[in-house]
Formats: C-alpha cells, structure tokens, sequence
C-alpha cells in the first residue's frame, strides 16, 4: 500500500494512494485549489492543524463515523474519512465533498476496508510512505 505524506508535526498525516500514481485525498484537494482558493486553502490549514495537534476534538469539525472511521469537516463541504494508527499517525483515506446520507455510508464502508487492508500490510511490513 502506498502513501503519501501530507504533514508531519506531532503528528504524522499520510494521504492513501488509491492506485499507482493517483491520491484521491490530494485529488480532491487541489480541485478546490482551481475552483474556490479559500476552500483549498482551509483544507491545508485542517491538515496543517492535524499535523500539529492532532485530529479536533469538537464535533462539528470532527466525528467518529463507524468501524474505527472519522470525519473532517471544512465550512466549504469537503469531507475527508480517516483513522487512527499507534505513534500518533491520521491516516486519511478518502476526500468528498459533502455527501448525501447513503453516499457517506458507501464512503464508509471503503474507508473502513481500506483500514483493514493497510493493518494488514503494516504488519507484513508492505507498506510504501512518498515524501513529494
């Protein structure tokens, strides 16, 4: 499993590649970087903010989802799906803009099978961190 790394402070924040070359997290967040450059520019101060001091402890930016999955939220409506790993790690796996109840329920359930196949290639020591 590859992964890009987005920010390290206190906490290390890794983006998940989805193929090769592709990250849909950083995907996402440099459409808004086009299209609206204060959305972009809010989405890197939440991973700067991650980073820093680790996933916000208020829910209307941050919630716990289901299966170990959580919710970062920005103002503009973009949503990134993570979770937790040992050693102070946010391992986000999915970036959407706002969905509708049965689009985050679908988003979960990849977030979630995306968690199980990155511990399970964490403990067969598979997996690959890009520093760009």
């Amino acid at each position: 499993m590859k992964f890009q790394l987005i920010g390290c402070g206190l906490w290390t924040v890794l983006a998940v590649h989805s193929d090769e070359e592709r990250c849909d997290v950083l995907d996402l967040a440099n459409r808004p970087r086009r299209d609206d450059p204060r959305e972009y520019a809010r989405l890197m101060r939440a991973f700067e903010r991650l980073s820093a001091s680790g996933p916000p402890r208020n829910v209307p930016r941050s919630r716990a989802l289901a299966h170990g999955i959580f919710e970062l939220k920005t103002r503009g409506g973009v949503r990134v799906l993570y979770f937790f790993d040992e050693g102070r790690a946010v391992v986000c796996c999915e970036a959407l803009p706002k969905p509708k109840q049965r689009g985050l329920a679908v988003a979960i359930d990849r977030a979630a099978r995306m968690r199980w196949r990155y511990l399970n290639d964490k403990r067969r020591g598979a997996l690959r961190i890009m520093e760009d």
